[in-house]
Formats: structure tokens, sequence, C-alpha cells
């Protein structure tokens, strides 16, 4: 029988970008001949086990598991912060825009300090070395796994709940992402 490929998950633990990771992740599981592993933050662990379990109800017992690895640091929502609720709703407009970008944009995309950013990272490449994956799928809001692939040669690619719109608009020429495509 030919070795099992190993292919990691690094994703967020909040569901909202974690599902596709889930969906995917499933999908591997149930074909016999891959190895899955997803690394995240413990708030995933219940998920991963629901997943687990009804892969083996539906498979009859013929799959294996999901190996999961607890990333150390701090989760999206924890590095939130504080006083701020995090991805709060702002009203339409100039005022919600200004709003969105003081609160919601920071708590989305960087909401980790200096010292919490380098423990996730830290963390994903210790996991990624024991893994040692064949490929690494990962949730591109998880800025630190992006770094960590990158950082140690890791062959990656970026899975994500939005659509191809959404990550390459900070691409177009003569800001574009303002006036060409609409909201």
């Amino acid at each position: 029988m030919e070795k099992q490929r190993t292919l990691l998950f690094v994703t967020n633990s909040e569901l909202g970008q974690a599902g596709v990771i889930l969906a995917v992740a499933y999908e591997f599981l149930v074909r016999r001949e891959y190895d899955v592993h997803i690394a995240s933050f413990p708030a995933l662990q219940s998920s991963i086990d629901h997943l687990n379990d009804t892969a083996f109800r539906l498979s009859n017992g013929t799959c294996s598991a999901i190996t999961f690895h607890h990333l150390s640091g701090k989760s999206m929502k924890e590095a939130a912060p504080p006083g701020t609720e995090f991805l709060d709703l702002h009203p339409p407009g100039i005022k919600g825009a200004l709003f969105a970008y003081d609160n919601v944009l920071p708590a989305t995309f960087a909401p980790w300090h200096g010292v919490e950013y380098m423990t996730g990272y830290s963390s994903t490449i210790e996991i990624i070395n024991h893994v040692a994956p064949r490929l690494v799928v990962v949730d591109p809001l998880f800025s630190q796994a992006v770094d960590a692939c990158n950082a140690i040669g890791q062959k990656c690619m970026i899975l994500s709940p939005n659509t191809f719109k959404e990550l390459v608009l900070d691409r177009q020429p003569s800001g574009g992402a303002l006036w060409k495509f609409p909201a």
C-alpha cells in the first residue's frame, strides 16, 4: 500500500474562517490516501471532534481521524483590542466606513501585538516541522501561518471563504478597488 500523503491545514478558530478549512479537510479525510492534520487554537477542538465523529460514523468506521494540533498564543478573537466587540456592526456611509477602518479592520487583519504574533508564528513553524506535510493549506487571515510557510520555504496554498475579488482588490491599478468594483 502506498504511504499516505500528509496535509496540514492551519486556520484561525473562528468558524467564519475555519468553516471552509473544515469542509475541505473532511473531503480529504474520507479519502484514505491522506493523513489530515489541522492546527488551530483550542476553541476549534470541539468542531474537529464532531468532524471526526461524523466521518467515522458515515464511513462505517473505515476512515481515520483528523489529528488536531493546538497552536500557542491568542486566537484572532482573543487578540482583538479590549473593549472592542469583535467585528462590530457599523452604520453605512462615511461615518460607518471610518468606524470600520478604525475598529473592524485591525481586529480582523492584525489583532496581534508583536509578542503575540511571534508566539503564533513560532508555534506554526514547530507544528509544520513536527508534521512534515507535503502541503500546508492556510487561512489567509492567519498571517502568522502565511509568514511561517514563506520563512521556512514550506509549500503552501491559501484557502479562503472569500471570493477571488476580495483577495485581489488591493492589487488593482489606479485605486480600482475604490471605483472599479461594486461593494
